[in-house]
């Protein structure tokens, strides 16, 4: 037992002394998109979506994961469609952070009664994991922004 003991101690050591320290943390470096590259993005979100639409945060609550990371869920109900069809469920979203950057769904980020653009790849009734989630005023899409001037809000 010394023995190992002696040899867990000496990998410690040498592992500090060459810079086996664990890195410092790092700030989000994401770098935002570029006007051009945020609206390419957006047409791409809204083609390969089956179903696009627009909802209201109902419930929003801050958690904490098994692990203790910080969390939120939150419940969308939805206003109106704008692509696809069929009744749209409630969708009910839940992340931890993971990243740097925080949590990466918009709409956990905004508060009780703030509306979202919903992004799915399914179509009607049913909803999987595959949902993307745009802030209103962060809309640049041609497609997006002429289907919600006729919705009332």
């Amino acid at each position: 037992m010394p023995g190992l003991l002696r040899l867990a101690l000496a990998l410690i050591f040498a592992t500090a002394a060459l810079g086996g320290a664990p890195p410092p943390a790092v700030a989000c470096s994401v770098r935002p998109f570029t006007p051009e590259e945020r609206l390419a993005w957006q047409a791409d979100l809204w083609r390969q979506s089956e179903t696009v639409y627009l909802a209201r945060i109902d419930r929003l609550r801050s958690f904490r994961d098994a692990q203790g990371r910080p969390g939120r869920r939150g419940v969308l109900v939805p206003i109106a469609v704008l692509k696809g069809g069929g009744p749209i469920p409630w969708v009910s979203l839940s992340a931890t952070s993971e990243t740097s950057c925080g949590i990466m769904i918009s709409a956990l980020s905004g508060e009780q009664g703030d509306r979202f653009l919903v992004y799915s790849a399914d179509r009607g009734a049913r909803v999987t994991s595959r949902v993307r989630t745009l802030a209103l005023e962060d809309v640049v899409d041609p497609h997006a922004r002429r289907a919600l001037r006729g919705v009332r809000r």
